[in-house]
């Protein structure tokens, strides 16, 4: 199930009162407080999923794929432990170790293979720094350049 944050996250208290008990004004009055309160937390739904107020179908959908299994899609198998993205982290952090300490890439795939999160992401292997290395030669060196571009640009500001 997903996780909400702040105040989606935690349940309402029950009312100091029952709301069938007290004049017609009184039980009017603590309708028109649930009511106002719901509509707080309405809100803060619609904004939690990126949606404009009112888009009741959106946010239907977005309450469906997040909590009924049969709207979420999974590929078979299990999950891909590696993608381009997490790949590419691990080759800019590989070659500044191959910079600065001017050793191979082998040499810095045992260096990283030691840190954190790359400890984690190699516990399995037999061989975690050959592990890391194997997945330095499978980067998309094209996204790899791109990325790195992106980042000196915006070193550069």
């Amino acid at each position: 199930m997903e996780k909400y944050p702040g105040k989606l996250g935690k349940p309402r208290p029950l009312p100091q009162k029952p709301r069938f008990v007290g004049s017609i004004e009184e039980r009017e009055r603590l309708f028109d407080e649930e009511l106002r309160e719901v509509l707080f937390f309405t809100q803060l739904l619609f904004e939690h999923y990126g949606l404009e107020p009112g888009n009741w179908c959106g946010l239907a959908l977005s309450l469906a794929m997040a909590h009924v299994p049969a709207f979420r899609r999974r590929s078979p198998g299990r999950p891909a432990k590696w993608t381009d993205f997490s790949r590419v982290n691990l080759a800019i952090q590989l070659d500044e170790i191959v910079a600065t300490r001017r050793c191979s890439v082998a040499s810095a795939a045992a260096i990283l293979a030691k840190r954190k999160p790359w400890n984690a992401q190699v516990a399995s292997s037999a061989k975690p720094a050959d592990t890391l290395r194997k997945q330095y030669e499978k980067v998309d060196r094209v996204l790899l350049e791109m990325t790195k571009a992106a980042m000196f640009k915006d070193a550069k500001r």
